[in-house]
């Protein structure tokens, strides 16, 4: 076998006539390397402005409609008959009219910020128990009247019996039996029997019912007396005239642990003088937190409310006004209170409700506000909206009526304190309440609050089986109890008070809103899509064919400019020649 020939290479010459390649100083690779034949950025640039400059109004335009997917206007244009085209016109256009009403009703729904309340009960752990202030029904001690600075109160302390409309009622019957102005008690006797007798008959003559009318009832004049007159002096000064809180309670329990007096703050009423606070916030003591539910674990509390120390013009009823708060806030036992009476035990069972209100515009609430609160300036309380709303009130009253009510609180150094038995100052007053609805405006609600919802219960205390031991523990108290002077009569003297949670929960009711700018948006965006077939690419092809049309007429423009200016030099040329 012939062996197989290896194959031959053959090398090609190179040509010595061409020049070197061209080498960069910088890069040793050579230029020929890159070079392209394909056109560079701005000669594209140029190429799609001139195709869009050729690009018809028409053939944009029919593009935009074979391609968008608005295809109301596409179901016009390319009707086959004038019928169709109208029919879809005047379809298109009663869906945009209703369209355009949703969408004002989906704005105005919006813009009137509308609100939902969303309630809940929710569970926790522990729960910060309230503040508790106790007063006494009686704000002055008989024993204290004399000597101090009440006692040119006592014309008004004395309680009078108004005989108006018994006068009037006995006319009205003396004419009903014709007798004469001098009439025994025989003759009247005899009348009251034979046609009856009610006082509310006297209101018949004009005369009685205008003078019964305009009197004040000796209860009220007393109370403003007290008031007023208390407002002159410093609070602390006239602690002293009142119960004292070392006299009034007789015992104190908290969770099972011992409490006493001097876990009490003192506070002055202007209607219930003394007033005493468990838990307030100006009590160098802790908050104060319940773990557990029931009367066990909850605040008892035994007083001695010394029914022989009452004023009857002051206190016409016996008892204790509780008032339960939150801490840190002032107390007003005369609006928001209850009384408990002597000899019986009264169990108020609470629930906290934790209130959540939202700012402007959806609301009117406010975490810092900025209006004058007299409560806070004097007392060091926060902020809410019932002692701004009474500043605000005793301020219109000083400006309107040159006074101030001795129910509010009296700025410092003031004096002139309005007389409501006054008939200019009480027609004054009355007129001042029609300025009172510019306060809600300006005090705004607290945007976090806890109120507390009380159920209150009482029964007999105390039993029989706990007396003999009741007695034998109070004459361990204090020397009235041991001498058995005329407050140791349990029945009319002794008070008995449980506070507690009813159980570790609490209701929540918190404001939201009910309309919020994606609600809205997705709102639009279904009317868009029901009524025209309508999404946010479409409005994208929108705005890309106004762009377009744009970038046409914009082009036509430059373009006639460009030829204007080059046209000029040879027409002047030939005008020249």
């Amino acid at each position: 076998m012939e062996p197989k020939r290896k194959p031959r290479l053959v090398r090609k010459g190179v040509t010595k006539d061409l020049p070197p390649p061209e080498v960069n100083e910088t890069d040793s690779v050579p230029l020929e390397a890159f070079a392209s034949n394909k056109p560079c950025f701005k000669e594209i640039v140029k190429r799609k402005i001139e195709e869009d400059r050729m690009t018809t109004l028409k053939e944009r335009t029919d593009n935009f409609i074979n391609e968008t997917s608005f295809t109301a206007i596409a179901r016009i244009v390319k009707a086959n008959t004038i019928l169709k085209k109208i029919i879809w016109l005047i379809l298109v256009m009663a869906m945009m009219a209703w369209l355009t009403i949703q969408c004002y009703w989906l704005l105005d729904k919006y813009f009137s910020y509308p609100v939902e309340v969303k309630i809940e009960l929710k569970s926790a752990p522990k729960l910060v128990f309230p503040s508790v202030t106790v007063c006494n029904r009686n704000p002055l001690k008989k024993s204290k009247l004399a000597g101090s600075v009440f006692s040119r109160l006592r014309d008004k302390l004395d309680l009078k019996t108004d005989t108006t409309l018994y006068n009037g009622a006995m006319e009205q019957l003396q004419n009903k039996g014709h007798s004469g102005p001098h009439h025994t008690e025989e003759n009247l006797t005899s009348l009251v029997q034979e046609h009856g007798f009610n006082m509310w008959d006297g209101l018949q003559n004009e005369s009685v019912a205008g003078t019964f009318y305009k009197t004040s009832s000796s209860e009220i004049i007393a109370a403003s007396a007290y008031a007023s007159m208390a407002l002159l002096e410093d609070d602390d000064s006239i602690e002293e005239f009142g119960h004292q809180k070392t006299d009034m309670i007789t015992s104190c329990v908290f969770s099972g642990q011992q409490c006493s007096p001097a876990n009490f703050t003192y506070l002055h009423n202007s209607k219930y003088g003394n007033c005493y606070t468990f838990n307030s916030a100006n009590d160098p003591n802790p908050q104060l937190y319940t773990y557990y539910a029931g009367p066990l674990m909850g605040l008892t509390l035994e007083f001695n409310i010394q029914q022989s120390e009452y004023i009857s013009a002051l206190a016409p009823d016996a008892g204790i006004r509780v008032s339960i708060h939150e801490r840190g806030t002032y107390p007003f036992p005369e609006d928001d209170g209850f009384t408990i009476s002597p000899g019986s035990a009264s169990s108020v069972a609470l629930r906290q409700v934790y209130i959540s209100r939202l700012e402007p515009r959806h609301g009117n609430c406010s975490k810092n506000p900025t209006v004058v609160d007299d409560y806070m300036d004097k007392y060091g309380f926060t902020y809410h909206k019932r002692t701004c709303l009474k500043s605000c009130y005793q301020q219109t009253l000083i400006q309107l009526c040159n006074c101030a009510c001795p129910n509010f609180l009296v700025p410092q150094n003031y004096t002139n304190i309005c007389d409501f038995t006054n008939e200019t100052i009480s027609t004054c007053t009355s007129e001042s309440v029609e300025q009172w609805d510019t306060c809600d405006e300006k005090c705004p609600s607290n945007c976090q609050e806890n109120q507390y919802e009380t159920t209150v219960t009482a029964s007999a205390w105390p039993s029989k089986a706990y007396e003999s031991y009741l007695n034998s523990r109070m004459k361990l108290t204090s020397n009235e109890f041991m001498d058995g002077g005329p407050n140791t009569d349990k029945d009319e003297n002794l008070v008995k008070l449980e506070i507690y949670f009813a159980e570790m929960n609490y209701k929540s009711i918190e404001s939201q809103k009910a309309y919020e700018s994606q609600n809205l948006i997705s709102d639009i965006g279904g009317q868009l899509g029901l009524w025209l077939g309508l999404s946010a690419i479409t409005i994208g092809e929108i705005v890309e064919f106004a762009m377009s049309l744009f970038r046409l007429c914009t082009a036509k423009f430059l373009t006639k400019k460009h030829r204007t200016s080059d046209s000029t030099p040879v027409q002047a040329f030939v005008n020249g020649s």
